[in-house]
């Protein structure tokens, strides 16, 4: 390893510590919205394995109600 980049790199006297901690910030931010975008993707999973062995007049009726709900929660008009 060269111990010049790794002084200026990690050596207080030379980094921001607020700007790493920006960095973190920003990382775990990253990391809970990934987080949450995956579980979405799941319960559309499990929603999709619920629905498949329902007849096509319940399928309908479930893609139908779980629009009404989307529609509520996030204020559709």
């Amino acid at each position: 390893m060269n111990p010049y980049f790794y002084d200026r790199m990690f050596n207080p006297q030379y980094v921001n510590a607020d700007y790493y901690h920006q960095l973190e910030q920003q990382m775990h931010y990253e990391a809970q919205q990934n987080q949450k975008v995956a579980d979405a993707v799941k319960a559309m999973h499990d929603l999709c394995d619920a629905v498949k062995d329902m007849d096509q007049n319940h399928q309908d009726i479930t893609f139908r109600l779980c629009l009404f709900e989307l529609a509520k929660v996030f204020g559709w008009k």
